[in-house]
């Protein structure tokens, strides 16, 4: 059963013949080995329900028998927690692995415990707990420095353990910030390495080795990214790129072809960031792992940001678009609601284990019922808070709305002259003419700007600008701005065909080119998001 990865497809069937033919025989330990092979086959097929049904009965064959088959007990519980962490299941995944580690400290199999704490850490990164996760590498790190190696048989003169946790620990430091420690255990890690590389190798080690190489130099090229240090991190990530070319190593493509767009973004090079932003997306879309989901958002805001910068608003809208609604169909806060509790349970129980201490369960339940109490009630007042925010601004904004359907704004009063330097009769002119063009809705045009309202006017820009910012207290966009918005507020308000509208139909409509710029002002000039208003006024009816 090599090479399951590649050859899911074709050796399901022989999987299923063998788990045939030893279902008579009641081995317990041979009906768990045929349910663990058919669940990783499915796995890799990325049927993951079936996957986990598969490790559900392995699990229940050897059950009665977990003293004597610990390790293959916390394989299983790791394969379930990657499986429902790949399809973003974090909570599930998280309550398994704190099995499978549970299960390590009871039997103390030390030799797996660096791999399970590295996936949990995982976890703790993908909710951006760098804190944590840093903690647990450390860990690690300062385990396997303590080990005997001759009583621990996962240790091996390549270090492929130590190296991957050196590594995990210049990550998480890099993601805190913390660039110089980063740089640190990055380097530390590199060497290493190497001096593994130079020795002869049997050709899985060097795989191996040659893996960890492109993922230390792509780390080494983020950081250098955040260094601002582009023409540096462009030269790491060409390093990283030349050792997947030459052994077709592809597990730190993505995040290489990632960080090389946002480079050539920094550098304003913005057709190359396009080409390697949408190289990104490519894969990452076809990944279904939760770890995958925060460089799709990256890239996704990443091709925004090019288009935008070279004013090509449609797709910018659809990059932004994409990246709005992956957002909040991943980020779900009621997943990491249920995600913090479960860390909160596993974290009291890791620790009074750690340490000894002995509580009686009442007590414990206690604990979590009062944390959760705690949570539910800070969350409330929260969302209650918002609620009547929102409703204040929204109650403001009904008398704004209501002075503008009334016509009583009154324009503003006419202040000296002098230090405009325009005379009077050429100032009320512009005025009765920037009137004319508000009341025709000049704004929403979006080919409208300061040199052409000043050529529809018929005065130039010098004077345009000067009149605005005197009599309207504004400079020219906030004044377009302010015209935009308020128009916006009525016929939201007036016509109830326009709320049903998707936020993008809407900039458009209103005068923008970008869901973005649109979605900033209306919340600058009027306090609430477009779909908090329109929510509002739904709710007023």
């Amino acid at each position: 059963m090599t090479n399951i990865e590649k050859n899911a497809l074709t050796i399901e069937p022989h999987a299923l013949a063998y788990l045939n033919r030893v279902l008579p025989q009641k081995n317990a330990y041979s009906i768990s080995e045929a349910y663990k092979y058919l669940g990783r086959i499915n796995y890799h097929l990325k049927k993951y329900s079936k996957a986990n049904q598969y490790y559900d009965q392995a699990i229940k064959a050897i059950k009665k028998q977990h003293a004597i088959y610990p390790k293959e007990l916390v394989f299983l519980l790791k394969q379930k927690g990657q499986s429902f962490l790949d399809t973003q299941q974090i909570d599930s995944s998280y309550h398994y692995y704190s099995r499978a580690l549970d299960t390590i400290h009871k039997y103390r199999l030390n030799d797996l415990k660096v791999s399970i704490q590295a996936n949990i850490a995982m976890i703790k990164s993908e909710i951006s707990d760098f804190k944590e996760a840093l903690k647990l590498h450390q860990n690690n790190l300062q385990f396997l420095k303590n080990i005997n190696p001759e009583n621990y048989t996962s240790y091996n003169k390549y270090d492929v353990e130590y190296i991957a946790t050196l590594l995990n620990i210049a990550t998480a430091h890099r993601r805190l910030k913390n660039l110089d420690s980063a740089n640190i255990y990055n380097a530390a890690a590199l060497q290493r390495n190497q001096q593994v590389l130079n020795q002869t190798l049997a050709p899985q080690v060097k795989s191996i080795q040659h893996k960890l190489k492109g993922h230390l130099l792509t780390n080494q090229g983020i950081i250098a990214f955040h260094q601002k240090l582009f023409d540096e991190s462009l030269q790491y990530f060409s390093r990283a790129k030349a050792i997947q070319d030459s052994l077709n190593i592809h597990s730190f493509s993505l995040e290489c072809d990632l960080f090389k767009g946002k480079n050539y973004l920094m550098k304003k090079e913005y057709d190359t960031a396009i080409y390697f932003g949408k190289k990104a997306i490519k894969g990452f879309e076809k990944k279904y792992q939760f770890s995958s989901t925060r460089n799709l958002l990256d890239a996704y805001l990443l091709l925004s940001n090019c288009y935008e910068k070279i004013e090509d608003y449609k797709h910018a809208n659809f990059y932004y678009e994409k990246y709005r609604q992956r957002y909040e169909q991943v980020l779900d806060p009621q997943k990491i609601h249920v995600l913090n509790t479960i860390e909160n349970e596993y974290k009291s129980s890791f620790l009074r284990k750690s340490n000894k201490i002995l509580e009686k369960k009442s007590s414990l339940l206690l604990g979590i019922a009062l944390l959760l109490i705690l949570l539910l009630l800070g969350g409330y007042l929260f969302h209650r808070r918002k609620i009547i925010k929102n409703k204040r601004v929204f109650e403001e904004l009904m008398l704004k709305i209501k002075n503008l359907e009334a016509h009583k704004e009154q324009k503003t009063v006419p202040k000296t002259h002098s230090s405009l330097q325009i005379d009077e009769k050429t100032v009320q002119i512009i005025l009765d003419k920037l009137t004319r063009l508000e009341e025709n809705h000049f704004f929403l045009d979006k080919s409208y700007d300061l040199s052409t309202t000043a050529q529809k006017i018929g005065t130039n820009t010098s004077y345009l600008s000067a009149i605005i910012n005197h009599y309207k207290a504004k400079n020219f966009k906030e004044y377009m701005n302010v015209l935009k918005i308020n128009h916006a507020l009525l016929t939201l308000k007036e016509n109830t065909t326009y709320r049903k509208y998707a936020i993008n139909a809407l900039a458009t409509e209103f005068g923008y080119n970008s869901t973005l710029t649109f979605s900033r002002a209306f919340k600058k000039y009027s306090g609430l998001n477009p779909s908090e208003y329109i929510q509002s006024l739904n709710k007023s009816i």
